[in-house]
């Protein structure tokens, strides 16, 4: 990866540059991923599947009471 995405990226405040550095992005979405899976252990209707929450019930109530329970 080239150093221009800094180019596009930075702004000037108080006149200090500051411009965007994508350190320790590397492992957010796995991390994203084992966080949601922990937090829904406990509920079987919930699911996660990459940045997404999947609701399954059997009657719209049910899944109503899911998803505010959510």
């Amino acid at each position: 990866m080239s150093d221009n995405y800094k180019t596009f990226t930075a702004f000037v405040t108080h006149n200090v540059l500051h411009q965007f550095m994508p350190f320790g992005l590397i492992n957010a979405p796995s991390m994203f991923t084992i966080l949601m899976c922990k937090l829904l252990d406990s509920r079987k209707q919930l699911e996660t599947y990459v940045d997404d929450g999947l609701a399954r019930s059997a009657s719209w109530q049910n899944h109503l009471c899911t998803l505010r329970a959510f």
